[in-house]
């Protein structure tokens, strides 16, 4: 099956990133600054303050603390609302490292409702963009998510801030992606870097985002070459965004040639990224890495060395506290133990990872949860549960726009249906298989199963003497 890249996932989930020796120094600096301020001016003037040692104690991942701070800061910034909405912006980002998507979408709209009143229509719009992130990223709204990213661009503009409005419009497109949008995505993408310097931070990242629409529309040597062209500008990319953007390329790039068939060159270039991310601290680059390098294994038939690739992104994204990497972790674990037969183990795995991601997943990541579900359904005998479980997968892989998924959900509808003795319900579903993999390339319709679904055809149809 051909995967998503787990770019834009990735680049939401590390919640708490790594403290260094300097962060520790400067939340110690920042507490006695509070402290004393707090002690010689009042709870007022020490609101500033109050919102550094919040910051840096999120930074450390002392949820308490940062709270504590936070909320002294809104009792302290009552008279001004623009400092309010400092406060409220803070504890939002408190709650979503803590998981509580419901109480950070309730603070990000309070904070927004103060930066509105306070003039401050920069970081009103910046709530917004952080609101459709979590009806997208938390709830799955992704129709909700799509509307308030229109919402925050127009806001930005209206700010004075284009180059705001820019990423905005960037993360949308990601948004169509993800609804099966590709087409419209690819269209939006295409504008925006027609005014978009090559070689900003803009430009590297929309660029990245076309790759990965034409990716998932099964145009691979064009996704290949977009994300292949980030890379080569490499030394022009802000420094800031450099390595985060060149480890997407890579491993775009190793995507592409993966579902090419090069399977070599896929695994040489996961490898040399995961190289970089590991030297550049960045575990969520490397989650994405062993996750996607996992995948490919698992799908040459190494589902060892894949699990062993998933074991780590596992334990990366644990201690980032990234739920939703968790729930791809555990789901990609329990398809590699699928692979090696060990059904039992596999079940167990998935279903936890259908729990996380019934919360905040994608409905990509539930269609193959179900898929699996379904698969191992039919190895038990259990052809009515079979049938259940990839209904649900078939509806979400539409959602997701997923052909390759929704291939495997058709087949398994196919197959689960003979078990049940329906080969007049089978025969519409290997149909659809049948259409969906003919546009793909061969190495693909191999890897899906296409001799298969045509050898079931041909006894369904046989069944019913139909010709």
């Amino acid at each position: 099956m051909l995967p998503r890249p787990l770019l834009l996932l990735c680049a939401a989930w590390p919640l708490v990133v790594a403290s260094t020796p300097d962060d520790d120094a400067s939340y110690a600096e920042a507490r006695r600054h509070y402290e004393t301020t707090a002690r010689e001016d009042g709870d007022a003037e020490a609101v500033r303050p109050a919102l550094a040692s919040a910051a840096l104690a999120l930074r450390l991942d002392r949820l308490d603390e940062a709270d504590e701070y936070a909320s002294a800061a809104q009792r302290g910034a009552a008279g001004d609302a623009n400092l309010l909405g400092r406060a409220f912006e803070v504890r939002a980002a408190i709650a979503h490292a803590r998981r509580e998507p419901e109480l950070s979408l309730s603070l990000r709209e309070r904070a927004q409702e103060q930066f509105l009143k306070a003039g401050n229509r920069r970081s009103a719009a910046a709530q917004l963009q952080a609101i459709g992130t979590l009806h997208k990223d938390a709830f799955g709204r992704h129709a909700v998510a799509l509307k308030t990213y229109d919402e925050a661009a127009t806001a930005f503009e209206i700010a004075g801030d284009p180059a705001g409005a820019l990423g905005v419009r960037i993360e949308k497109a990601n948004v169509m992606i993800d609804l099966g949008d590709s087409a419209g995505a690819i269209a939006s993408l295409e504008t925006i870097l027609k005014a978009t310097p090559p070689g900003t931070e803009a430009w590297g990242r929309a660029t990245i985002k076309l790759a990965n629409a034409r990716y998932r529309r099964g145009e691979l040597e064009e996704s290949r070459a977009l994300a292949a062209s980030v890379a080569a500008r490499e030394k022009d990319l802000p420094e800031a965004w450099r390595t985060r953007l060149t480890i997407d390329a890579g491993n775009q790039v190793a995507m592409a040639d993966a579902a090419l068939g090069r399977l070599d060159a896929a695994h040489a270039e996961f490898e040399r990224q995961l190289a970089i991310a590991m030297g550049a601290r960045l575990p969520a680059k490397e989650a994405m890495l062993h996750n996607n390098a996992g995948f490919w294994l698992r799908d040459g038939g190494k589902a060892r060395a894949a699990i062993e690739h998933h074991e780590k992104a596992l334990d990366l994204d644990m201690r980032m506290r990234a739920q939703d990497g968790v729930a791809f972790d555990l789901r990609n674990l329990g398809l590699a133990w699928l692979a090696e037969n060990e059904d039992e183990i596999a079940e167990g795995y998935l279903v936890e990872a259908l729990a996380l991601s019934e919360r905040a997943s994608t409905p990509y990541n539930r269609a193959h949860c179900y898929a699996g579900l379904g698969e191992i359904a039919l190895r038990g005998d259990r052809p009515d549960e079979a049938v259940a479980s990839f209904k649900r997968a078939a509806s979400l892989a539409d959602v997701a726009g997923d052909q390759s998924l929704a291939v495997t959900s058709a087949f398994g509808l196919g197959r689960a249906y003979l078990a049940q003795g329906a080969p007049e319900l089978a025969v519409p579903e290997l149909l659809k298989a049948e259409k969906l993999l003919a546009p793909l390339p061969p190495h693909q319709q191999r890897a899906l199963h296409a001799a298969d679904i045509t050898t079931l055809l041909e006894q369904a149809r046989a069944a019913l003497e139909l010709p």
